[in-house]
């Protein structure tokens, strides 16, 4: 395992008799998880490269893929499935006010701009 921990969780509940086994790998920068059951299974992957991370979701019914990069006051995010896929660039202005527009590929725009108040103001 190269120096990462692997778990195996499995559980039965006893109400409604469904049972699963939830497998875990972290390795720093990479963890895995695998959830399974009679019924479903799933998988998720994240690697984080320090200043991008990507995520892999993936289950017999739908698959992800969300991608984070950051470089200063930039960042950029990207999601996509094989239904629906938006973008979201954020810009840092300055200490107190940040916009981020987003589009997905509905053509819907939106854009929000967070503002810090400050400590003294509620």
């Amino acid at each position: 395992l190269d120096g990462g921990s692997l778990t195996v969780t499995p559980s039965y509940s006893l109400g409604s008799e469904e049972a699963d086994v939830v497998v875990g790998y972290d390795g720093g920068d990479t963890s895995v998880v695998l959830t399974a059951s009679a019924d479903s299974q799933e998988v998720v992957i994240n690697h984080d490269m320090g200043d991008t991370s990507v995520q892999l979701t993936a289950s017999k019914d739908a698959q992800e893929v969300v991608l984070n990069h950051s470089m200063g006051d930039t960042g950029v995010t990207l999601t996509a499935s094989a239904d629906a896929q938006e973008i979201s660039i954020s810009q840092q202005i300055d200490d107190d006010n940040k916009v981020t527009p987003t589009i997905n590929n509905s053509g819907d725009i939106s854009v929000e701009w967070e503002r810090s108040l400050g400590d003294d103001n509620s």
